[in-house]
């Protein structure tokens, strides 16, 4: 699917340049994405991402995508949560938002981007898997950080800081108390 993007400079500032995804990754240009945390009970739910897509049969965020070109991070928070998980939410479901700045390069992708980041807790996710993504697992919060740790060649090579930042937000905003 061939989407446009805007770019945005190095402190998140629109630029009135709007690029494709490929573009973006090839010359290393700031964007943003929508990414959202499914906690289900006292479980964390990853993704692990499809063959079909870039850095395949990696667990990930929940769901995340690209905020596409005129939409704002909830939009596109709420198109992602459907298009990879079947459910409908609305903009006020996603709550709270956090901003990370991600800065990356694996050989000839380079991900500058702005992570606009939620959290969205309920009891129970009717969860349905699509062409992006192949599965879907469950682990316990408290243990989401020593999994996270002890499996660093599953997951999507975002950075450490990254990480950092989402166990951040789990122990200070949401109390969460990893083992």
């Amino acid at each position: 699917m061939f989407t446009l993007i805007d770019v945005v400079d190095e402190n998140n500032n629109l630029t009135e340049e709007v690029r494709s995804y490929d573009d973006v990754h090839k010359y290393g240009l700031f964007h943003r994405t929508s990414q959202v945390w499914l906690i289900e009970g006292e479980n964390i739910i990853l993704q692990k991402r499809s063959s079909k897509v870039d850095f395949p049969n990696l667990y990930d965020v929940s769901v995340g995508g690209h905020i596409d070109s005129g939409e704002d991070s909830f939009e596109a928070g709420v198109r992602e949560i459907f298009e990879e998980t079947g459910i409908k939410i609305n903009c006020d479901d996603l709550g709270s938002k956090f901003i990370f700045k991600q800065m990356m390069v694996f050989d000839d992708f380079i991900n500058n981007e702005f992570n606009y980041i939620y959290f969205i807790f309920r009891d129970n996710f009717d969860l349905v898997k699509n062409e992006e993504v192949s599965d879907f697992i469950k682990v316990r919060l408290v243990d989401f950080k020593k999994f996270y740790f002890e499996n660093l060649d599953l997951f999507f090579k975002a950075s450490e800081n990254y990480y950092n930042f989402i166990f951040d937000i789990l122990e200070k905003k949401f109390n969460i108390n990893f083992i």
